[in-house]
Parts: structure tokens; sequence; C-alpha cells
């Protein structure tokens, strides 16, 4: 069983104790992996916003996250990938990041489109952090629209976007489920995409 695999197992089995303290060694076998930082900070930032963490101190999970984050973001502000995961997480709890406004994830999206310009999901998050953003209801309606127009193209089960987004276990799972706001439209587009279907 790989890193992946054993962490993912972790998280369905809600076994959070066992997940963090793996992340922590997963962290220092492959200081290298983005996804493996992508990873930990996503079990954090899920523990702290949306678990029972009743075992485990909130406190420290939200100084690890921090620390994970300062760390990684040294390593990987110059990758595309890392950029669009961290800044997409930052524009829904900013404050865990250690920043009290989004303007820091917005940047990390818009830096991700400079070095990947056509990446779509990129693009669907930069339209995304316009939305309310001190704009004018007419260019909030047409980031809106953007965006779904964005989300359209995306979201099919043959998508390359979605296939990547599944290939990174419960991160890419969040970004398609919630952040993509897969679960408002058809059920059955969702668990065909999200392979609930077999």
């Amino acid at each position: 069983m790989n890193w992946k695999q054993q962490l993912y197992e972790y998280e369905t089995k809600k076994d959070w104790k066992s997940a963090i303290a793996y992340a922590e060694q997963i962290t220092k076998d492959y200081p290298e992996d983005v996804d493996v930082w992508l990873s930990v900070i996503y079990l954090l930032f899920n523990c702290i916003l949306e678990e029972s963490y009743d075992i485990i101190n909130p406190n420290e999970l939200t100084s690890s996250l921090l620390r994970y984050f300062q760390f990684s973001y040294k390593k990987f502000k110059n990758n595309p990938e890392y950029l669009f995961f961290v800044g997409t997480l930052g524009h829904v709890a900013e404050w865990l990041f250690g920043y009290s406004e989004t303007d820091f994830a917005t940047k990390m999206i818009k830096h991700g489109l400079e070095l990947e310009p056509n990446n779509r999901l990129l693009m669907w998050e930069y339209e995304m952090t316009k939305i309310n953003n001190n704009l004018s209801e007419e260019k909030n309606s047409l980031a809106l629209q953007r965006a779904r127009e964005i989300e359209k193209e995306i979201l099919h089960k043959d998508s390359p976007e979605v296939k990547w987004l599944l290939s990174k276990g419960a991160l890419g799972r969040y970004i398609l489920d919630i952040q993509l706001g897969l679960s408002a439209y058809d059920k059955n587009l969702r668990d065909e995409v999200l392979g609930l279907d077999k």
C-alpha cells in the first residue's frame, strides 16, 4: 500500500490520530513531493473545519496546519498545483493559513494562472475569487457566469480535470464535491463522476 492509499484509509475510517501521526511521517519520508504536503494540509484543514476532533487539541491542529503551510509554501510557491489547492482552501478559511483576508489566496491563484494560463481549474477559481469582492453587481454576475461555464466544461467523467482531481484522494474529492458544486448538480452525474455508480 502506498502512502496515498494508507492516508486515505485512515481518513475514510475517521482515524484522525493515526492519520495525523502518519502525515508527520510522510512529510519526512517524501519532503519534495507536493502531493504529500497538499494531502497533509487538507487533512488538518478537514479535521479543524469538518470533523469531530474531541480526541485532538484544536489549537495543536491549527498550529500544525500553519507550520506545514509556511514550510511548504517556501518550497512550492511556484508550483501551479500547490497554488491551486492551497489558494482554493485559503478562500474557504484564510485564518487557518495565518491571514485575515483572502487576498493571499487570490494572489496564489493569480500567480498559478501566470504559470499555467490555460489551466481551467485555476481559471475557475480565479473567476470565483472575483465574486463579492467589492465588484459591481454586473461584474459579479459576469464572473459567476464565466465560473459556471468553466464548471460545465470540467464536470463530466471523461474530463482530464476530474480524473486528475480524483487521483488526489480526499482533497480532490473535496474540490469536486464541495468547491465545484458537484453535489448541486444532477445526482446521477455526481455519482458517475465520483465513481459511486458502480
